[in-house]
């Protein structure tokens, strides 16, 4: 999962959560599963294609997810890093 941010001229902040649907990782359920159970639903889904890979794209507004950040970041950092934690 990567996320990303996108500053908006009206000075907000939307972030994507991206999966990748063709090579998932062995966390994302577990991203997904933090979301459902903190009921986090994005304010819109959308597929994208980057080469050759599709993603499931989550977009939420930074106000919404901002109190979550930290835990999600943790989750995507372990991927990352290869833990468990």
């Amino acid at each position: 999962m990567r996320i990303s941010r996108q500053h908006t001229r009206i000075g907000m902040t939307r972030l994507s959560l991206s999966f990748n649907e063709d090579y998932p990782h062995r966390n994302d359920e577990r991203v997904q599963q933090y979301l459902s159970q903190n009921k986090l639903e994005p304010k819109r889904v959308s597929q994208v294609q980057i080469g050759s890979e599709r993603f499931k794209v989550l977009h939420f507004g930074q106000c919404y997810l901002d109190s979550h950040l930290d835990r999600v970041s943790e989750l995507a950092e372990a991927q990352s890093e290869g833990n468990d934690d």
